[in-house]
Parts: C-alpha cells; structure tokens; sequence
C-alpha cells in the first residue's frame, strides 16, 4: 500500500501565506511512521483571531525558520506518498506560500462527506470526526495534532469502504449526490462546483459588490449565507468597518466564528485576495 502524508499549517492572519506552523505525519495504512512539526516565522503581522484560535504569536516565532527556510524538508516529505490535507486551506496556503506543489492531493473532507452520508453536508470538521470516530484529539490547532488526527480518519475511512488509496482518490472526486431529507434544503451552490456543500460568509468592506462575490463564490459550489452558524465553513474577512465595531476588535460575525471553533467547529477565515485566488 502507497504512504500517505498529512500536511496541517496555522496562519498569522487571513492571508494564506502567513504560514506560523506547519505539522505532517507520514502513515503506512493505518501506522505512523514518521513527523515533523516546526513553528515558521511569517515575517508579517498575526490577527488577534488567529491568536486566539491556535495561541502562536509574534514572540513565538521570533527565531523561527521561515518558510523558505524549511521548503527543502517540505518538498522531501512531499516525495514520501500521496499528499493529503483536511480541507483545501492548507494546500492553498503552502500553493500561496512555496508554489510548485503536487499535482495530486488529497482532500480529507472529501473522503469523508463520501464515506458517511451523515457528514455528507455538514458537521465533518476535524473535530466532530475525531469524536464520532473514537480519536483522541489532544490539541486542536496545533499542526502536529491536526495532521495525525486527520491522517488516523483517512485511514478509518479506508477501512469503511475497504478501499485502498486508489480507490480512496477516485472516491473522493466523484460528485456528492442529495438525499431526500438534503433535497429540502435550498443550496445555492453550483453542483458541478469544487466547493458544493461548503458554506460561505462574508464580513466586511469588500472591493466588489457583495451581490458579485456571492455569485463568484456560487459557481464554485459555494452556499454563501448572511450570518455565521454551524454550517460555516468559510468567512471571508474585507476591510473593518469601524462605525460597526463599536470600539470592539473584531466583527459580530468574527466574534461567532470564534467562539464556534472554540467549540470544535472548523471555520477558515480568508481575506479577500485569498477569496479571489480560491475561485480561480
């Protein structure tokens, strides 16, 4: 059976790049054969949301490697077995912040919205699933954690369908089907889009009309709602509007996503350049 390798990073702030943490895990089937995790100096600001959700800040990196810096390991790992993430945020940022990366790579989520009809639509975060599935997660938001947590619901995945990699892959790219009950519920999204079944907010000061994005962010598959909630996915953050804050740092919405993901809920946060470069 082919090696797969799990690739998790934490950002400094909405722009993907900022990669402050990366972690992978090597597995062979089931077992972990091998890690790696660094803190990675950004060179950039860190946003007091992305502080709080995974506690590196500026003094933490200070002597850090910055990404350049380590991209030879990176690239080695990249050679070890097919390339796996939760989600396309992490192979977005390290697309963002190294280029040339593997043509193939594995979306987790797909996997998973593929292998349980219960999470087909919703509550598949990284968390929810290391609950269902009985794994341990010691330290969410920690790149390490996250990456050998993902990995062990990969390989749980297989087990269920009793497929290999190979046939995990061509799983994960065939398109999600609605059931009866999910027929009821008016999704927006482009069925045919990457990001079908994904839900999407926006906050913010945007350079487009929010009507325009919204329809950008629908042909990709994208369900864009008003207001944060469970099913968000995404938030994508425009300029502040500061007569709306309040004297507050963060946005009503910002402050949603925020205590969620305290709760286990896994929402990425995007700026609007990083939104533009999803939907390419």
């Amino acid at each position: 059976m082919k090696n797969f390798v799990v690739i998790d990073v934490e950002t400094a702030n909405a722009n993907l790049s900022s990669i402050c943490q990366i972690g992978i895990a090597v597995f062979d089937g089931e077992t972990l054969i091998d890690e790696y995790v660094s803190l990675v100096n950004p060179q950039t600001y860190f946003d007091i949301m992305n502080v709080s959700i995974h506690g590196i800040d500026e003094a933490d990196v200070q002597h850090a490697p910055t990404i350049s810096e380590i991209e030879p390991i990176i690239r080695q790992y990249f050679a070890q077995g097919v390339v796996c993430s939760y989600g396309s945020f992490d192979r977005t940022a390290l697309d963002r912040a190294i280029g040339n990366i593997p043509s193939v790579w594995l979306d987790i989520t797909k996997v998973v919205r593929r292998t349980w009809d219960k999470f087909a639509w919703a509550g598949y975060g990284l968390a929810s699933m290391s609950d269902y599935l009985n794994i341990e997660l010691n330290n969410h938001h920690d790149a390490l954690s996250d990456a050998k947590v993902a990995g062990q619901v990969l390989a749980c995945a297989m087990r269920e369908t009793r497929f290999d990699l190979d046939g995990i892959i061509k799983r994960a790219n065939q398109t999600l089907t609605l059931n009866y009950e999910n027929s009821r519920t008016k999704l927006k999204g482009n069925p045919d889009g990457e990001y079908y079944g994904e839900t999407l907010v926006f906050t913010g000061v945007l350079s487009i009309p929010r009507s325009e994005a919204t329809v950008l962010a629908n042909a990709k598959g994208f369900d864009v709602s008003p207001s944060v909630n469970s099913k968000t996915n995404y938030l994508v953050k425009g300029l502040a509007e500061p007569e709306k804050l309040n004297g507050k740092d963060m946005s009503t919405k910002e402050s949603k996503a925020l205590t969620l993901i305290q709760k286990g809920q896994d929402i990425i946060f995007l700026s609007e350049e990083d939104f533009f470069n999803l939907i390419k």
